[in-house]
This record gives C-alpha cells, structure tokens and sequence, in this order.
C-alpha cells in the first residue's frame, strides 16, 4: 500500500461525527502549501473512491452537530446505516443515498454544494451555520497529524 494521504489521517485522527469537505479540503491545501480551488473536491473523492485504506470512507449528513454533509471513516465490515456503496472504497450512508448514484455524481453534487466556502476558503464550520477560516489551533494540529507516520 502507498502512503496514507492526509486526509485520511485527518478524519481518522479527529473525527467522532465526520468532517466536512471543504475542511477536508482546507487542511490538506495548507499542508501541501497549495492553493484551494473547486477542482481540489474531485482529487479528494477521486483519491477517497480509488484507495484500499485499512477503512472505508463513508460521506453522509449529520444532523446533530453541524447540520450538513461529513465524511468519516468506518470498518470495512461494516454496513454503515443500511446506505450503498459507490464502491469498495467508498460508501454513501442511508442518509445521502440519494445524492449520487457515481463518483462523478458525488463530485457535481460537493461542488455545487461548497462552492462558496472553497472560494472564500472559510473552511471550518462552527455550529449550523457559521463557515469561518482555520485558526492557529487548527493550524497546529494539522502539523501535528501530518507528522503520524
């Protein structure tokens, strides 16, 4: 297996509920010292549908925290929710079905979706409505996440 992305490392290091794809997005821009652009959301989930990880990604809406779509990462046996997988790698939770029958699908459906927080690079959402930009805290653990082998 080739080493593990960032992203991976970042859902699985931090998530409880899921995270976002514009912080997944975010983060991973700041730690490869690029840029953010809209096109970011289709090399994600490109990686995410393509990758044998030791989990499988699952995208679905979580309505307890932030009142919107997160991926988080689930046991490989599991069938998260009664939902349909994409594919072996990822899987689309009960709660989203709906939102997209391909890997293309998924990627209209996140862009069109986070257009604006990618543009504006307000990546971290704090309760259910208000998309802000990382701060320091969150700058520090990215490094330190990174830094997991």
């Amino acid at each position: 297996m080739s080493a593990i992305p960032f992203w991976y490392k970042l859902v699985n290091q931090t998530s409880y509920a899921g995270l976002t794809l514009p912080y997944i997005v975010g983060a991973t821009a700041y730690i490869n010292k690029k840029d953010t652009s809209i096109n970011d959301i289709s090399g994600i989930i490109k990686e995410m549908a393509s990758l044998s990880l030791p989990k499988r990604v699952c995208f679905r809406h979580c309505s307890i925290t932030l009142n919107d779509y997160v991926f988080f990462l689930t046991d490989r046996v599991n069938n998260y929710s009664l939902g349909k997988p994409l594919n072996d790698n990822l899987f689309l939770a009960e709660s989203v079905k709906d939102k997209a029958n391909s890997e293309i699908e998924l990627i209209e459906f996140l862009k069109s979706s986070y257009i604006k927080q990618i543009t504006e690079k307000t990546f971290s959402k704090q309760g259910f409505t208000t998309w802000r930009e990382f701060n320091e805290r969150e700058y520090k653990l990215f490094n330190d996440i990174n830094n997991i082998s």
